[in-house]
């Protein structure tokens, strides 16, 4: 025994000491290779990849596909102080399908734009906007720059946007799964891919709505920043795709070329000594921005809500952990260098209990008289809607997905389904109702009334959250419900956010709010504060509830269609859902 512990004693030692060596090399390197900029540079960017949120919620795995990929906040703040920095004189970024949702795209594109209203060029480089794909995501980014740039061989997808969700109630019929889901109300859509076949008409007339919108938002967008006229320019969508020539023949590019072309043509315009330099190299050069002793904090809340700390699966980001994001907000109200709290919202939704901690905690930080302004990304949407509720004011994107004000619960009876693999399950409930969610028996007449019950008194409380939070009328507010989503832009004309804009507009809110003055110096702090990998490994070693999971991004989008379905079965065991419907939109 002695000498076994001896053996792990030694091991443990060892494996420490390649750790602390590791560590110590790879802090030098970096110390060595902090790189620094010239008096003349061009800054490359690729965002032909999904940028992530918030760098904190990745697992291991993630830090490592990842690598030093700057988040979608850092792009944006970079760009800003790249706006400023007079050694920087141009701008090339790479851009493909589009991988951003589409309100992180609306915020890049005012990024970008700033960036060009300090007088700087900016550039975009594409192989191709969609091979044999929908570009019109990444074309949308492409316009807001002054220089297009489509390889000779790529094409344009510009072919508008495509709404689909899956339907499962043939495959569960198959298998004798019947759905006992009840829903508040009609637009409240999640269940339908377990309980429809296909849209109801309530269904493909919220979806039709969406569709609408986001694409008057994009062909007014586009036909400002191109100069094309709004009309013909839907009459080049309902043509496309086109090959490369065809694009520049339309004007929707500017030149036919490769990506190295892109950069000489960049640095030309920039004069004859500007350097070539990579937006991460250059994010590293400039380090951080000064701390000052006002500060703003920013908490991001990502992914489905769930209770307790929110630990992710091996395929996707973590969750949205109540407990994790109270206490941030907690953490955020007690430092006395902190004014004011911005709260970056996307989520669709998910549990009502986790749902009313967090909303709670927003509640009590404003009580300590510290403001809140809630920044929705690219959704924000029933649960983090109704979490939204509690801030000062709501910020969203015009393509921001929003409202989803409803909710349903339910479970999925599967007695005939294993009787039919010759499966009888049997049990002893210690108590009448012991059983209630086991989905190896229905619902007795009694047991639904108390769920129906239980989804009226939710939903009443979901509403009358509405209206009082946005000071409308209740049945003003229960008309605005029903489980319906709306984009941002509609949902700032029904007066369901109170603002159109990206997280630097949170900012400034909250700013406005905590009476901070236009020229004072202040400085973002993002709670709680990041992990090292080191540490994010040994609290998964030991077990800690809110270590990240591995994940893989790519693994994850290719999977994304099973689970959505896997969501929405997972999520009918518990009492009281506050999720968006499952909605992909191409």
């Amino acid at each position: 025994m002695r000498r076994f512990l001896g053996r792990l004693l030694a091991t443990i030692g060892a494996i420490v000491l390649l750790v602390a060596g590791a560590g110590a090399g790879v802090f030098l390197w970096f110390k060595l290779d902090k790189p620094r900029v010239g008096r003349a540079v061009v800054l490359t960017l690729d965002l032909d990849r999904r940028l992530a949120e918030d760098r904190s919620r990745g697992g291991a795995l993630a830090l490592l596909t990842r690598g030093r990929a700057p988040t979608l906040g850092e792009v944006i703040e970079g760009l800003d102080r790249a706006a400023k920095d007079e050694r920087v004189k141009a701008l090339v970024v790479e851009v493909g399908a589009g991988r951003q949702g589409l309100a992180q795209t609306q915020e890049l594109r005012a990024a970008v734009k700033r960036f060009r209203a300090a007088g700087k060029p900016a550039h975009v480089f594409s192989d191709s906007f969609g091979e044999f794909g929908n570009g019109t995501a990444g074309y949308y980014l492409a316009s807001a720059f002054e220089r297009i740039v489509l390889q000779p061989t790529g094409a344009l997808g510009l072919t508008g946007f495509y709404a689909e969700s899956p339907f499962a109630r043939r495959a569960l019929d198959d298998w004798e799964l019947a759905p006992r889901v009840g829903r508040r109300e009609e637009f409240k859509n999640a269940p339908n891919m377990l309980t429809e076949t296909g849209f109801t008409p309530a269904h493909r007339a919220n979806v039709e709505a969406l569709v609408k919108d986001l694409t008057e938002q994009v062909v007014r967008d586009v036909a400002a920043d191109r100069r094309i006229d709004a009309a013909a320019l839907r009459g080049l969508i309902d043509r496309a795709p086109f090959d490369a020539s065809a694009a520049k023949e339309a004007r929707l590019v500017d030149a036919l070329g490769y990506r190295d072309e892109a950069v000489a043509a960049a640095r030309k315009q920039a004069g004859g000594d500007a350097k070539r330099m990579r937006f991460e190299r250059y994010l590293d050069a400039i380090g951080r921005p000064a701390q000052h002793d006002k500060r703003i904090a920013l908490i991001h809340g990502i992914g489905a809500i769930v209770r307790g700390g929110g630990g992710g699966s091996p395929f996707a980001d973590a969750a949205m952990g109540a407990a994790r994001i109270a206490k941030a907000i907690e953490d955020a109200a007690e430092d006395k260098k902190v004014r004011a709290i911005v709260l970056r919202l996307d989520t669709g939704g998910g549990s009502y209990v986790a749902s009313d901690s967090i909303r709670r905690a927003v509640e009590q930080a404003r009580a300590k008289g510290k403001p809140v302004v809630a920044s929705m990304g690219n959704t924000a949407a029933s649960g983090g809607y109704y979490v939204a509720l509690a801030a000062d004011r709501i910020v969203a994107q015009p393509a921001t997905l929003t409202g989803s004000i409803g909710v349903f619960a339910g479970k999925i009876y599967t007695e005939q389904a294993w009787r039919r693999l010759g499966v009888n399950w049997d049990g002893v409930p210690g108590a009448p109702r012991a059983d209630l969610w086991t989905q190896t028996r229905d619902y007795a007449p009694d047991e639904r009334a108390w769920l129906e019950s239980t989804l009226d008194r939710i939903y009443g409380e979901f509403v009358d959250r509405v209206a009082g939070g946005r000071k409308l009328e209740p049945a003003r507010a229960r008309e605005l419900a029903k489980g319906r989503v709306w984009t941002g832009a509609q949902a700032k004309e029904i007066g369901l956010v109170d603002a159109l804009g990206g997280v630097d507009d949170a900012v400034k809110a909250a700013r406005e709010l905590a009476g901070i003055g236009a020229d004072e110096p202040t400085s973002i702090r993002i709670y709680p504060r990041p992990r090292s990998f080191l540490r994010r490994v040994i609290d998964r070693l030991m077990g800690d509830d809110d270590a990240d999971q591995p994940s893989i991004d790519a693994l994850a989008e290719r999977l994304e269609p099973a689970a959505t379905l896997a969501r929405g079965l997972g999520l009918l065991g518990e009492t009281g859902v506050l999720s968006m419907p499952p909605l992909a939109i191409r």
